[in-house]
């Protein structure tokens, strides 16, 4: 990292870049709701689904990862977390409080800038433009959203998956991905077996490997065909020279993976089975190969590849220039397309085998963006359009960011005035919070509300009757028990059960948001996997789901025997006299359980609201 790249000013204005971009939501958020529950506006104001993952740095941070949230049963195993990308945010609950996490939102978008601004520099880009273009490619994804009239899905994924606000993944994974392409970048002239640089990659790679592995399984591939194309025939001779470096830098990625190794090897088979983890054999190997080429070589994809090869034929036999970083950009690109195919060769395990594919978008459009960046410079050079007014591009960084902030502004404006159900659970965690009766550290909530269920974790409250799939190891079977509890002690029938357990098409898919999120991949269902690999499904379901792409993991379906079974255990299963929760939180909007009943010779209700009700046992009523 060359000093004078990161002068003072530099910094400065990277560092003001990265606070306007973040600044504006939690500003208006305090402002509109100033007596806010600091954990509850956290979970509300992160972006999308950020805050269902943030029981994964509760429990990095309780050293606990066999919790189940119940007073009675515990189960064997770990869950397997994305250590590297919550070792941050564990540290900063551990010793600054929940406030740290709207800090490293701010040190993301600034090591995101910086890291491009970085890239940027050696493209041999004035200071100020590779300040402008680093905002620029920050809020790429946010102007595509805006402009992309015939809803690409191609760009769709770029948008959702390039870089955001999303915890942990982009926010901090692709921060990795991201690094390590920079880190090829000031090796094309430096000798990269120096051990700042391999413990560096290697720090890297263990963060990536233990956060997001299909990042980590594009670098690794990355890392072998740079030094494969760079050193060529001395590759061998520079390994036996710098051997020591090597062991160092592999005992360096082995010591920060291991945490997420010990998880692995200990993991909970049902947690892992919600997870969507899934063994293959042979012939579905190649089920999987012969569907991936078939997407490789359709006519789309090869007008792509023919683009990006001339243009870079182009490029390096009449420009020439930058070409070793074009390079770099190239060989990412060529990593994401071969990346699933040696992954699913070598391993017996899949899961989310789309994320390839995200991958592969990312790296495409980034390789055509830095086409068309070093193009626009040479076009620049040769016509001598000088570039020389410092004010332009710092202006033009401005009036992208006052575009940015009107705009949120307006947006977040809008649907705060109308988000109803923020409003009531900002009443519903008061009630709760203030109750002096209550022992939070002992009580037992039932909800069905993931926002609430998460800030019940993060409050520490114990036992949770119903909890997101991903939340607990708690076995299949219990969670199965749980449910059907719920549904007595809510006095819901069983025609009620059925329907709040059948198959249902939303959209363009099915999906059963009540039993996902309990269930989550164990009912994925598409041409490669259903659950025992089942074909009993209604007609039309499973005419539908044969012709799902085995890459699709969000589709959900349960087979008719396994719907049956269900059915059979509510009707055998006995009423759980002990389960009594001290808070009892229903959600008015969720079909079939806003049809509920509860006892009122036990519980009085605290809360009527036009979204939830919320209840207290009796000896807790004030």
């Amino acid at each position: 990292m060359k000093k004078n790249y990161l002068s003072k000013i530099n910094v400065s204005l990277l560092v003001f870049i990265s606070l306007t971009c973040f600044a504006n939501k939690w500003l208006l958020s305090f402002i509109y709701l100033p007596n806010e529950d600091l954990i509850f506006k956290i979970i509300s104001d992160s972006y999308k689904d950020s805050a269902t993952y943030f029981h994964y740095v509760k429990s990095l941070t309780n050293f606990n990862f066999n919790n189940t949230f119940s007073p009675t049963n515990s189960d064997n195993g770990f869950m397997i977390m994305p250590f590297g990308s919550v070792i941050f945010h564990t540290l900063g609950l551990k010793f600054f409080g929940i406030g740290s996490f709207i800090l490293f939102e701010f040190l993301s978008i600034l090591i995101f800038l910086t890291i491009f601004f970085l890239i940027f520099k050696e493209l041999k880009i004035s200071d100020n433009y590779s300040i402008l273009l680093s905002t620029l490619i920050f809020f790429l994804p946010f102007v595509l959203e805006k402009f992309n009239f015939f809803n690409f899905n191609e760009i769709n994924t770029f948008i959702n998956n390039f870089y955001n606000l999303r915890f942990p993944r982009p926010l901090i994974a692709n921060l990795y991905y991201f690094s390590f392409v920079y880190f090829l970048i000031i090796s094309t002239s430096k000798n990269i077996f120096e051990k700042k640089y391999l413990i560096s990659l290697s720090v890297i790679l263990s963060l990536s490997f233990s956060s997001f592995f299909f990042i980590f399984i594009n670098q690794i591939l990355c890392f072998f065909l740079v030094l494969i194309l760079s050193y060529k025939y001395h590759l061998l001779k520079l390994l036996k020279i710098y051997y020591k470096n090597i062991l160092i830098a592999s005992f360096v990625f082995f010591l920060l993976s291991s945490p997420f190794i010990v998880l692995i090897l200990n993991s909970n088979n049902d947690y892992n089975e919600r997870l969507g983890i899934i063994t293959i054999n042979f012939e579905e190997k190649i089920f999987l190969l012969e569907h991936y080429f078939g997407k490789l070589f359709r006519l789309k994809s090869i007008l792509l590849f023919l683009i990006i090869f001339l243009l870079y034929i182009f490029f390096k036999r009449i420009l020439r220039e930058n070409l070793k970083i074009l390079n770099i950009f190239l060989i990412v690109f060529i990593a994401s397309i071969l990346s699933p195919i040696l992954f699913i060769l070598f391993t017996n395990k899949v899961s989310f085998l789309y994320h390839f594919n995200n991958i592969i978008i990312i790296s495409t459009i980034l390789l055509l963006i830095m086409f068309g960046i070093t193009f626009t410079l040479q076009l620049i050079k040769k016509y001598n359009l000088g570039l020389g007014n410092k004010i332009l591009p710092i202006s033009l960084s401005l009036i992208i960011l006052l575009f940015f902030n009107i705009d949120f502004y307006f947006e977040y404006k809008i649907n705060i005035n109308k988000n109803k159900d923020r409003l009531e659970k900002n009443k519903i965690v008061k009630m709760i919070k203030n109750n002096n009766k209550l022992n939070l550290a002992e009580a037992q909530i039932l909800t069905f509300d993931p926002q609430i269920m998460m800030w019940a974790i993060l409050n520490d409250i114990k036992y949770l009757k119903i909890v997101d799939g991903t939340f607990a190891i708690k076995s299949n079977e219990i969670i199965e028990n749980d449910l059907i509890e719920t549904f007595k002690f809510l006095n819901l029938d069983k025609n009620e059960f059925i329907s709040f357990i059948k198959n249902k098409k939303i959209g363009y898919r099915y999906l059963n948001t009540n039993m996902r999120q309990l269930f989550w991949q164990k009912y994925q269902a598409n041409s490669f996997f259903t659950f025992k690999k089942s074909e009993d499904f209604e007609k039309k379901t499973l005419e539908y789901i044969k012709k799902s792409s085995p890459f699709y993991a969000h589709q959900f379906a349960i087979p008719n025997f396994e719907l049956n079974r269900l059915v059979a255990k509510y009707e055998n299963l006995k009423d759980n006299n002990n389960f009594n929760p001290e808070i009892v939180l229903i959600n008015l909007n969720k079909d079939i359980i806003n049809k509920y009943s509860i006892n009122q010779i036990n519980y009085c209700k605290v809360f009527s609201g036009t979204q939830y009700n919320l209840y207290f046992k009796k000896e807790y009523c004030k």
